[in-house]
């Protein structure tokens, strides 16, 4: 089992908090990838 790029034997061996980064209609969790457009003037600089 693999959460990011620590790996695990088992389930109860995983942590009981693992950090998320929620979006709307979507899930990226620690290691995933996922394209974004940033088009805001302010996240460009």
């Amino acid at each position: 089992m693999q959460a990011g790029n620590a790996h695990y034997r088992r389930g109860a061996d995983l942590p009981a908090t693992i950090p998320v980064f929620p979006l709307a209609g979507a899930l990226l969790l620690p290691g995933g990838r996922m394209p974004l457009n940033i088009f805001e003037p302010r996240y460009l600089q």
